[in-house]
């Protein structure tokens, strides 16, 4: 089973401070703008370098509450 990260707007712990994660990831693997439109995300993967999915929320979810948008690894690109 793949790992899962937890991300927030405000990680603690990651570097010198807190650290923006999910525009990390916008950056990162979206590649596009960061609209600051979601706060929490879960990135599943073995390694955050190479992510298989990540999804967002615009609130806090709970154990129930479907992602506002998926983002899917592009396993064509895959070597």
């Amino acid at each position: 089973m793949s790992n899962q990260i937890y991300m927030t707007r405000a990680d603690a712990g990651i570097g010198a401070g807190l650290f923006d994660s999910i525009a990390w990831a916008f950056e990162a693997h979206l590649r596009e703008p960061d609209t600051h439109e979601y706060h929490f995300a879960v990135l599943r993967g073995w390694h955050e370098d190479s992510p298989e999915r990540i999804e967002f929320w615009r609130a806090e979810p709970n154990h129930d509450t479907p992602a506002d948008r998926v983002w899917l690894a592009d396993i064509s690109l895959a070597g």
